[in-house]
This record gives structure tokens, C-alpha cells and sequence, in this order.
């Protein structure tokens, strides 16, 4: 082939190989980080979810945030006025 001899051509065909290689190298890591880098792609999960919390009643929520309103007023971070708004507010929706 060419007057090459036997060695020559499988030290040709073998560096062209390497070279092939090496672009589909390059190709398969560009494609793997415009995936890792894309926005609006969700990546995939590592970990275990966080196992959801128990439903609350209605009524432990708005005795919940008749407790937290509270502490907002004796720590007085809530004026007396809001606390009674708010209290009023909450125990409306009963």
C-alpha cells in the first residue's frame, strides 16, 4: 500500500485510532458538561428524599400561630394592638 511496508501502515492506523479516540473523548466530555450546566435540567438525585411531615389539623396550625404570635408580643417584637388584631384574626377563621 503506497510502498509502505506492514509496520508502517498498523503505526499509521493505530495513531489514526488514538486520534479518533480522543475526539470522541472531547465530544462525550463537552456533551457531559453542557448537561451538567444546563439551566432548567434537574440533576439527578443523590440522595434520599426528606420524608414529608405529617399533616397537621387546623386546629394545631392556628394553635401553632396563636403560640407563635404570643411569643412575638412577650418578646415584644408585636405591639399589644397587633397582637390582638392578629389573635382576632386567627381565632376568625375557626
Amino acid at each position: 500500500m503506497f510502498g509502505l511496508s506492514g509496520w508502517h501502515v498498523l503505526i499509521i492506523l493505530t495513531v489514526l485510532i488514538l486520534m479518533a479516540a480522543v475526539v470522541v473523548g472531547i465530544i462525550f466530555l463537552g456533551v457531559f458538561l453542557t448537561r451538567r450546566a444546563a439551566p432548567g435540567v434537574p440533576a439527578p438525585a443523590t440522595s434520599a428524599p426528606a420524608p414529608a411531615r405529617p399533616e397537621s389539623s387546623p386546629a394545631e396550625l392556628r394553635a401553632a400561630r396563636l403560640a407563635e404570635i404570643e411569643d412575638l408580643s412577650t418578646t415584644g417584637l408585636l405591639s399589644q394592638s397587633e397582637y390582638e388584631a392578629k389573635r382576632a384574626e386567627i381565632l376568625g377563621e375557626i
